[in-house]
C-alpha cells in the first residue's frame, strides 16, 4: 500500500496529519505460449507481475514471431485476443489494461496462433500465389481458400482435378487448421498432351511429304490420327483427316503432296493426335507448316497408286471430338471400301435433331461437322445428351455426345 498526505494539511502540524491507503492490484501479464510480451513499451516475459493502484494502467502489445516450445511460429491471427480470469478482454493488438481495484490476482494472457503448414500433392493456387512443391501456410484456426489446378502428368497426360482425399468435391475449398497437415488430391487423365510428340518433316524438295515424330510414353495412348489442311491460291480449305495409324507406327508419308520450297506453291499443314483409349479423348490440335504441292505424276503412276492404296484404312471406325461440346463437334470415320452412309442425330428421347449425311462415300477417311446452334432442327437445343448414330452397309453404330452449354 501505499501512504500520502491529503492535500490542504499543514504537514508541521503532526497531529493533523493523516494516512491514506490506497488498495493495490497484483497483474500477472504473459502469452498462451510461453513468450515476451509488450508492456509499456518494453519486452516481459511470461508471467511477470505488475502491481497496480486504482486507476492505473498497462500499455499492452502482443509480440509476433516467436517460436513455441514444438517450433511452431506464433503471430497475432484473426482469432487472437487479450483474455484473463476476469470479464476483461481485447480483440486488439494493442491495448490498454486498467486496474480498478477489485480485481486482485488478474491474470492477462495473449493469446497468439500458430502458423501451420498444408502441403499438397499437386499444384495449387491459393491467396493469389503458386504452389507446387512448397506448402501453403495457414494461420491456426483462420479459412485459407486452395484451389486444386490441372497439370500434366510425366507421362503427357492432361490431368484434371477429381476429389479431395477425404472424397470432398468443391473445388476451391477452404481449409482451418490447427497444426501442420498435408492433403491428397486425386485426379482424371482427361486427354494427351502435346509436350512428347516432337513432330518433324522428313525428306527433301520433290518427294511425298512424310511426317515423323515420337511415340507416345503412355502405353493407353494405342492410336494417332493425321490431319492435314490446305492454303490454294489464298483459300485455306477444311481440316481432313487423311490417316490413322496405330501404336507402334511413328510415320506416315502424304502421297498426295510432294514438297517444295516456292512460297507461291500450296501452304500445308499436319498434324499428329494421340488417341488415348482410357478417356476415349484425343490431343489438342497442333499444327505445323510446309510449302508443298500436289504430286500429279504419282496420280497417273498406276503402281504408286497401289502403294497409296496401302494407306486407305482396313476396317470401319467412328469417333467423334470434343465431346462434350459447345456448340461444334467433328465427327470421324474411316471407310475400307466405297459405301453408302447415313449419319443421323437424335435427342435422348429418340427424337431425330439432324441429318448429316446421307450419300456415297469413297474409301478413305471423312469426317462431318456437327454445329448445334446452326442446325435447323436444332433450335433450343439444351445441354444433355445426344446420339448419333451412322449407318454403312446395312449396319448400324451409334454413340453419346454430351452437349454442355
Amino acid at each position: 500500500m501505499y501512504e500520502f498526505t491529503p492535500s490542504g494539511v499543514n504537514l508541521g502540524q503532526r497531529a493533523s496529519t493523516q494516512s491514506y491507503v490506497i488498495p493495490m492490484q497484483t497483474v500477472y501479464v504473459g502469452s498462451n505460449f510461453g513468450g515476451l510480451v509488450s508492456v509499456n513499451g518494453s519486452p516481459v516475459a511470461s508471467g511477470t507481475t505488475f502491481n497496480l493502484g486504482s486507476g492505473q494502467s498497462l500499455n499492452l502489445s502482443a509480440i509476433e514471431n516467436q517460436y513455441n516450445s514444438q517450433g511452431y511460429t506464433m503471430v497475432w491471427g484473426s482469432t487472437s485476443q487479450w483474455s484473463s480470469n476476469t470479464n476483461w478482454s481485447s480483440f486488439s493488438k494493442s491495448t490498454s489494461y486498467q486496474a480498478n481495484g477489485s480485481q486482485n490476482g488478474a491474470t492477462i494472457t495473449a493469446e497468439l496462433k500458430k502458423v501451420c503448414t498444408i502441403t499438397f500433392n499437386g499444384p495449387v493456387l491459393s491467396g493469389g500465389s503458386y504452389y507446387y512443391s512448397s506448402p501453403v501456410t495457414a494461420v491456426e484456426g483462420t479459412p485459407v481458400e486452395v484451389t486444386a489446378l490441372g497439370f500434366t502428368s510425366s507421362d503427357y497426360i492432361d490431368q484434371i482435378f477429381s476429389s479431395w482425399s477425404d472424397n470432398q468435391t468443391q473445388n476451391p475449398r477452404s481449409f482451418i487448421v490447427s497444426s501442420n497437415t498435408s492433403y491428397g488430391i486425386n485426379y482424371i487423365g482427361i486427354k494427351p498432351n502435346n509436350g512428347y510428340k516432337n513432330l518433324q518433316f522428313v525428306g527433301s524438295t520433290g518427294q511425298n511429304v512424310q511426317l515423323q515424330w515420337s511415340e507416345h510414353p503412355n502405353s493407353a495412348v494405342n492410336q494417332y490420327q493425321i490431319w492435314r489442311r490446305v492454303k490454294h491460291n489464298g483459300i485455306t480449305g477444311p481440316d481432313t483427316q487423311i490417316g490413322t495409324v496405330g501404336r507402334g507406327v511413328c510415320s506416315f508419308t502424304d502421297y498426295q503432296y510432294v514438297y517444295t520450297s516456292s512460297y507461291s506453291d500450296d501452304l500445308l499443314w499436319y498434324d499428329v493426335r494421340a488417341y488415348y483409349s482410357t478417356a476415349g479423348t484425343y490431343a489438342d490440335a497442333e499444327w505445323n507448316a510446309v510449302f508443298g504441292r500436289v504430286d500429279y505424276m504419282k496420280e497417273n503412276n498406276a503402281n504408286l497408286a497401289a502403294e497409296i492404296s496401302n494407306e486407305l484404312p482396313t476396317k470401319f471406325e467412328f469417333s467423334n471430338y470434343p465431346n462434350p461440346f459447345n456448340p461444334t463437334t467433328t465427327i470421324s470415320y474411316q471407310l475400307p471400301e466405297k459405301s453408302f452412309v447415313t449419319i443421323k442425330v437424335f435427342d435422348i428421347l429418340g427424337k431425330e435433331v439432324a441429318t448429316l449425311v446421307n450419300e456415297n462415300k469413297s474409301a478413305g477417311y471423312h469426317n462431318v461437322v456437327f454445329d448445334a446452334s446452326r442446325t435447323e432442327r436444332s433450335r433450343g437445343m439444351t445441354s444433355g445428351i445426344y446420339i448419333f448414330t451412322i449407318h454403312v452397309n446395312g449396319i448400324t453404330q451409334s454413340k453419346k455426345m454430351l452437349l454442355a452449354k
